[in-house]
């Protein structure tokens, strides 16, 4: 077991490195960038220990993959398995955790410990014999894929609105209209197969405009009623809120060119932070997004031209 972990480790600098990005820079990056996002929250919302629980838990569920349990199984013993669980899920929430208890909300910290423990025990072998019914049957992957994985986020963004609504508190429901559009982009993050790209039939730019429109399509379907809700619960805010609804808009349109301004891989670190960064400063995205256009049209036009 201890092996399983050095190796991890091993991995996840080796990614660093292909990423071109040393780790002593890095991961001190990495510990500002969660200490200063942390800080954010609680400075947005009286809400902020618990969305900061519920964030914590959906950063757990990746571990409980069907795929990847199955595969530790051939490599572990069934109570080897749930030993090495609970080590990864709290080593993972251990941040999350220490943080809760500077900001001296001890409540949500203690209950998070078991419930990262509990979360071990998801059945990740069910299979189910219906399909969760999705309305996005007839786009693209992108979005079919991701609402069926991610629909419990999106229905606690809209649960969120409930106390947001009853209280009158308007950054509550901002939260969770963001909550929304970052799950969405969410949904861009790994690049598909050559082969789903090579399939269509058109220019670069046709390509590109597609992608574009079809994640504005099916963001508005996700975020049009909550925007609808906050319109007539806050009605004192409405040029924000409308503000907010556009700026999520340019948010998805980056996130499509930068996911093809690095394909067929990943985005690097140098261009995740470049990202992360317009995102806290979103007029940078008037010279980001060219860039990132520029970019994805020289990687497209080997498969399309």
């Amino acid at each position: 077991m201890k092996y399983y972990f050095s190796l991890q480790f091993k991995r996840f600098l080796r990614w660093l490195a292909d990423s071109g990005v040393p780790a002593f820079i890095a991961l001190p990056f990495l510990i500002i960038a969660f200490l200063a996002a942390s800080k954010w929250l609680f400075i947005q919302t009286a809400f902020s220990s618990w969305i900061y629980a519920i964030v914590a838990m959906f950063v757990l569920l990746p571990l409980s993959d069907q795929l990847r349990n199955a595969q530790l199984k051939m490599l572990f013993s069934n109570g080897q398995l749930w030993q090495l669980r609970i080590i990864e899920n709290i080593i993972l929430v251990a941040p999350f955790v220490a943080y809760l208890c500077f900001e001296q909300q001890f409540l949500p910290a203690a209950g998070l410990v078991p419930v990262a423990a509990l979360l071990t025990r998801l059945p990740t072998n069910v299979r189910y014999a219906k399909v969760f019914p999705s309305p996005f049957r007839k786009f693209p992957f992108e979005f079919s894929v991701g609402f069926r994985k991610t629909a419990w986020v999106l229905g606690t963004a809209y649960l969120l609105m409930i106390p947001a609504i009853l209280v009158v508190n308007y950054n509550l429901g901002v939260f969770a209209l963001i909550m929304i559009f970052l799950t969405g982009m969410s949904y861009y993050l790994k690049p598909e197969s050559q082969t789903y790209v090579w399939i269509y039939a058109c220019s670069v730019q046709n390509f590109l405009l597609r992608k574009m429109a079809t994640a504005l399509i099916c963001i508005s379907i996700l975020s049009l009623p909550m925007l609808l809700i906050m319109l007539m619960a806050f009605p004192d805010f409405r040029l924000i809120t409308l503000a907010v609804q556009l700026l999520g808009y340019i948010f998805m349109i980056s996130v499509v060119l930068a996911k093809y301004s690095a394909y067929p891989n990943e985005m690097s670190i140098p261009q995740g932070i470049l990202y992360g960064v317009s995102l806290t400063f979103p007029l940078l995205f008037l010279l980001v997004i060219p860039l990132f256009y520029y970019k994805a049209t020289r990687k497209l036009k080997p498969l399309l031209e």
